[in-house]
């Protein structure tokens, strides 16, 4: 009986402790990918912010990175990585000139390209907002030297090889409802969120983030 009421009572980590994976070679795929992300957003120099910020960008995207395996791993993989949450909704307020645009526009790259098949839509108060993140992101895969996987390009959508070949979606939305009816995304990116309209939030956001595995992550600036 007291060995029934141990295992019963035992803290939650030990109960997963029978999961195990070889870092060198029987990794799981999830965290393979999740290192190759890493490896990604380290070739250019970020401030502690930046990185804090893709730290929760990163576990806001669990779902997406280990799919059906993740309510199985979860406690693992929030004790190798040290992640904080898995919330799968991310808000960055913070000034202007901390970076949030860039961090946002390379997090997206390194999705697009080490996560195959995803869809990653921007939402903006305006076109003029999500055409200039959207621009942001082709500015920068230029200086990553990433241009030969944009397989089509133009001000509001992109197409991206993912490192096994297949494509990877990037869509820049205008702030109109009644022209956002079925769009679709796994990342959903909402650039100053603080001011986009409400009507696009609720009927357009709120219904895709109902989707298991839809991600989240919404910055604005902090202006009073």
């Amino acid at each position: 009986k007291t060995e029934v009421l141990r295992k019963q009572f035992r803290p939650i980590m030990s109960r997963y402790s029978n999961i195990q994976h070889d870092d060198q070679g029987d990794a799981h795929p999830g965290d393979k990918m999740i290192e190759k992300i890493n490896v990604f957003l380290n070739r250019k120099y970020r401030s502690p912010q930046q990185k804090e910020f893709h730290e929760s960008f990163l576990a806001s995207s669990l779902r997406l990175i280990y799919k059906d395996d993740f309510v199985k791993e979860r406690h693992r993989i929030m004790e190798k990585y040290k992640f904080e949450s898995r919330k799968q909704q991310v808000l960055v307020c913070a000034p202007r000139r901390m970076g949030k645009t860039f961090s946002v526009a390379y997090f997206a790259i390194a999705m697009a390209i080490n996560v195959p098949s995803i869809t990653i839509s921007i939402f903006a108060p305006g076109k003029r907002q999500s055409c200039a993140l959207m621009s942001h992101i082709r500015d920068w895969m230029k200086k990553l030297d990433e241009t030969d996987r944009i397989m089509r390009s133009n001000e509001e959508k992109m197409e991206v090889r993912a490192v096994n070949g297949a494509v990877s979606r990037i869509n820049a939305y205008p702030s109109a409802v009644k022209t956002l009816k079925g769009v679709n995304g796994d990342i959903i990116i909402l650039e100053e969120m603080a001011q986009i309209d409400k009507a696009v939030l609720f009927e357009v956001v709120v219904p895709l983030h109902q989707l298991d595995n839809t991600c989240v992550i919404g910055i604005s600036t902090i202006t009073t």
